[in-house]
């Protein structure tokens, strides 16, 4: 696999690439990963040589000296509301392409550091790793971490057959099929006064596909408003 293959198997654009200064290495994609005020630290590298059959062959390999940060760190200073945890750089990227805060880990998703907690502390966090055991697994033990700090999460399960944020638009899928993902995933948001939480469906109102200003009504109304992209 080539680097312009990759892109296009991810569904990544050329103005992603510049925005994160992704590079072609011939056999290697670089990943630069910055630090809160934006300053690149060190690299991160996806092997596009990758043999999952190969014991040898590694899919990931990191410049001499890195720590598990949290990628993209630097816009969780935005005034957005709400922030989505992703298990890899790539769909960080992707999310961002879409007009949405993101953040993910870079040493996957069986690492998530406690001091993390904190910088998503002023956020509503909705989780997005990958669909397969380790990712929902992990998941629930991340949930589970910010739940008990205070923090208002949401598990997003991606539907049958899309095994992560990248295959999600692949398949065609939008927006707005995004929000209904929202609607319908499980964990506990805190949306002002903690108005919603997974038992408490007694005010929860159907989403229209696409979203007509009906959408904006209610509790509802208010996750829509609360994850809506801004320009």
């Amino acid at each position: 696999m080539n680097f312009e293959t990759y892109l296009k198997e991810h569904g990544i654009n050329q103005s992603s690439v510049e925005r994160f200064g992704l590079k072609d290495l011939g056999n290697r994609l670089m990943i630069p990963i910055r630090d809160e005020a934006g300053f690149a630290i060190y690299n991160k590298y996806r092997n596009l040589d990758f043999d999952k059959d190969d014991p040898e062959s590694r899919k990931f390999i990191f410049d001499p000296g890195h720590e598990a940060i949290l990628f993209n760190s630097q816009a969780l200073t935005n005034y957005k509301k709400y922030v989505f945890l992703c298990e890899g750089e790539i769909d960080c990227i992707r999310l961002d392409q879409e007009g949405f805060l993101a953040v993910s880990g870079t040493a996957g998703a069986n690492t998530f550091k406690d001091r993390w907690v904190e910088k998503l502390s002023d956020k509503n966090v909705f989780i997005l790793f990958d669909n397969d055991d380790a990712g929902k697994k992990a998941a629930q033990e991340v949930g589970q971490k910010l739940v008990n700090a205070g923090t208002g999460v949401r598990i997003i399960q991606f539907p049958n057959g899309c095994k992560d944020v990248c295959d999600f638009f692949i398949q065609g899928r939008t927006k707005n099929e995004l929000l209904l993902l929202i609607k319908e995933s499980v964990g506990v948001i805190k949306i002002e006064n903690d108005k919603l939480n997974q038992t408490d469906k007694s005010n929860q109102v159907s989403w229209p596909s696409p979203l007509s200003n009906e959408a904006f009504h209610g509790l509802a109304g208010e996750i829509v408003k609360l994850i809506e992209p801004h320009s």
